[in-house]
């Protein structure tokens, strides 16, 4: 099966998360891996906790990975192409990117 993409795009508050969260329940409903990329224009999101290891490692300047037995979660110091976010993704069958 060929992998799918849609993007989403509209301005804040006009109903992208909703929307975009009803799209990829029905897909995963059907048994289809869903990834989802949230972009970030203003670069205002936080996603690391102030004096925990990971935060330290990354003001230091380092690539982060925390492992978990339920995810992993990759910080990067660099901005990444959605190219390269698919490819370090690997296997899906839907992108939907906001």
């Amino acid at each position: 099966m060929k992998r799918l993409a849609i993007a989403f795009s509209g301005p804040s508050n006009s109903g992208k998360t909703t929307l975009i969260l009803k799209v990829a329940k029905k897909f995963i409903d059907d048994g289809l891996k869903v990834v989802v990329v949230k972009h970030d224009p203003g670069d205002k999101a936080k996603f690391d906790v102030e004096g925990k290891d990971s935060f330290k490692f990354s003001q230091a300047g380092a690539d982060v990975v925390v492992m978990s037995p339920t995810r992993t979660t990759y910080f990067s110091q660099s901005s990444q192409g959605i190219d390269e976010v698919i490819r370090m993704i690997g296997e899906f069958d839907m992108l939907l990117v906001e």
